[in-house]
């Protein structure tokens, strides 16, 4: 099969449930559609580089794959939306919070870099998606006792980065 026919199927079987998970996370239907489309064409991309690519369990990569795409969306409109200072506020007021705000910012990329990946699914599922440990577990198909092990791991790995950096 093609990659061309690969891509035009699973976008058949999956394009309503990334759209719907895309429109979930932000709450707006034409940012959704953007980042459905940014969805499959990053697995287009990633189809026609590894020509052996398989998708095991394409429910669960389609909704990590647009979480992911939501989620870096969503940090970037936030980023803007803090840089952004209207005239009439105190500009000093504005810079603390702007320099607080870009190193919590980099304070979370930092802990999220040095997590392992299902460490990041599961911290983003439950901290930013307020999904309960049982339905993580039943997302990514392990036990609710894992689920809860990585997220000890995650706060583990974050008070460490935490101390490191003296934040």
């Amino acid at each position: 099969m093609s990659v061309r026919e690969r891509i035009e199927s699973y976008y058949r079987q999956y394009y309503t449930m990334v759209f719907r998970r895309c429109r979930w996370l932000l709450k707006d239907e034409d940012r959704a559609h953007d980042a459905m489309q940014e969805v499959f064409v990053k697995v287009m991309r990633r189809l026609e580089h590894e020509e052996n690519f398989v998708i095991e369990d394409p429910t669960g990569f389609f909704y990590r794959c647009a979480s992911n795409v939501c989620f870096n969306m969503m940090r970037g409109i936030r980023r803007k939306r803090e840089s952004y200072a209207p005239d009439a506020v105190d500009m000093a007021n504005v810079q603390d919070r702007h320099q607080h705000a870009l190193e919590a910012n980099e304070m979370i990329d930092i802990i999220l870099a040095k997590a392992t990946e299902d460490e990041r699914e599961i911290a983003l599922c439950y901290f930013y998606e307020d999904m309960t440990i049982k339905d993580i577990a039943e997302l990514i198909e392990r036990s609710p006792t894992r689920v809860h092990q990585l997220l000890e791991s995650f706060r583990r790995r974050a008070r460490i980065v935490k101390e490191e950096y003296k934040w």
